[in-house]
């Protein structure tokens, strides 16, 4: 499977330690407290009226885009990251050169100084996929 153009990310991608370890305590709950419903997570995770636009409307026009993939083989060159979490990760994803291009708001943050300047993070330490000669 190739790489989307465009990822939408709404939650960091965790670790493959992580996911196996989610993985393994799902089993556990389900063996030890049999009949327990399993919680309800949100179809869109992160401002819900947003994510769904977002989704949606690529959903719509045919878009070549993936929605929250479950590891970094599956992101893409161009990430939309409107949840500051996901935004965060991104934002070191970018700095390690491993997307083109960074995409946020619009409900990250209303000024320049809310949660931790992240809208503020520094250009000039990323890396860029081309050189201006």
């Amino acid at each position: 499977m190739s790489r989307p153009a465009l990822t939408v990310l709404t939650t960091p991608i965790l670790p493959a330690t992580r996911r196996a370890y989610t993985a393994v305590r799902g089993v556990g709950r389900r063996v030890l407290k049999p009949g327990t419903p399993a919680l309800a997570g949100s179809r869109y995770p992160g401002h819900y009226a947003v994510t769904r636009s977002v989704v949606e409307g690529l959903h719509t026009i045919g878009s070549d885009f993936n929605f929250n993939p479950v590891s970094f083989s599956e992101l893409g060159r161009l990430v939309y990251a409107p949840a500051n979490e996901a935004l965060r990760q991104a934002i070191a994803l970018k700095r390690r050169g491993a997307i083109d291009f960074l995409v946020a708001g619009p409900v990250n943050a209303f000024f320049a100084d809310e949660c931790d300047s992240i809208i503020q993070a520094r250009k000039s330490t990323w890396r860029s996929s081309h050189r201006t000669g």
